[in-house]
């Protein structure tokens, strides 16, 4: 019987040992926060510690951050979450102990390597120029050939050349050096004093006797007119060979044909377009004197120009 209560006393104890040993257990554990999370409370004056507290600045050297933990197992999990590595040089302050008198770890580290600056951004994207165009007649400069001076495009961004400033282009001017009419190509229209010179009979040109070779005598004469083409090129010249009566008419007309083609050979050999010269022979049939005389015959002889305009 005494054995029983001794048993029913023993376990009693041990019970109530347990109850009290899990009550202990629980309030520590309330009064702990969980793990590897962390809190940092700014103010100095705070001592009340949390999980991590932020020493006073006293406590650490210039430019450095103080925390502070439970204990150093937790301590270590708390900071290395926040990024600090190992307790080397941990300082115990006994005089920091949480609300259960736990004492408490701390340790000073540098505010530099807490966070490492975000890289910065990427340069903006620039977008590349527009093409220039210095003199704004809308030909980029790269394809101007005049950049600083209105031109068009068919003269490669330049003005228009136009030497005698005539407003008839040089490329389209038959006579860029001389200032002429647009409706003549540039070339000034013949004067009447030119085209009475060299218009009807031409004195001056003469044959030998009976054949289509020009005397030396006409060149002179020839070399006139041959500048008179070149100056008018917009004029086309029809050369007209005559004969006297004397002989044959077939004979004749062959004859003025000759020489007239004589005349226009000269006058290619002088640099005039042989397109821009026609010939005709006509023989006796056209004179201008009575051949039954001497004089009346040599006038009858003769090379007449007909100015044609295009």
């Amino acid at each position: 019987m005494r054995t029983s209560k001794r048993f029913y006393v023993l376990t009693l104890i041990a019970a109530l040992a347990v109850i009290a040993a899990l009550v202990v257990a629980g309030c520590a554990s309330a009064g702990k926060a969980p793990k590897r999370s962390y809190k940092v409370i700014d103010s100095e004056d705070n001592r009340n510690p949390g999980w991590v507290t932020k020493l006073a600045d006293e406590d650490c050297d210039a430019g450095y951050l103080g925390l502070a933990a439970w204990d150093r197992t937790d301590y270590n999990a708390s900071l290395n979450e926040a990024g600090y590595k190992g307790p080397d040089d941990d300082v115990y302050y006994q005089n920091w102990r949480n609300e259960y008198g736990a004492p408490l770890w701390g340790r000073c580290e540098n505010k530099k390597v807490a966070r490492q600056a975000a890289p910065p951004p990427p340069p903006m994207a620039v977008a590349p120029a527009a093409p220039g165009d210095r003199d704004k007649d809308g030909i980029i400069d790269i394809r101007d050939q005049c950049p600083d001076v209105p031109g068009e495009a068919k003269y490669f961004g330049c003005p228009m050349p136009d030497r005698d400033k005539d407003t008839v282009a040089d490329m389209d001017d038959d006579c860029p050096d001389t200032p002429g009419l647009p409706e003549l190509r540039g070339c000034p229209r013949i004067t009447q004093e030119e085209r009475a010179r060299f218009s009807g009979t031409i004195r001056g040109i003469t044959f030998d006797t009976g054949k289509a070779t020009i005397k030396p005598s006409s060149y002179s004469t020839l070399d006139d007119a041959v500048n008179l083409m070149k100056k008018y090129p917009y004029i086309i010249l029809e050369i007209q060979g005559h004969t006297d009566s004397t002989g044959g008419v077939k004979t004749n007309k062959r004859l003025s044909q000759d020489r007239a083609d004589s005349v226009k050979a000269y006058m290619v050999s002088k640099g005039v377009d042989g397109a821009r010269i026609k010939t005709k022979g006509f023989g006796p049939d056209k004179p201008v004197a009575d051949n039954k005389t001497a004089a009346g015959r040599e006038q009858n002889r003769r090379i007449d120009f007909v100015i044609i305009e295009q």
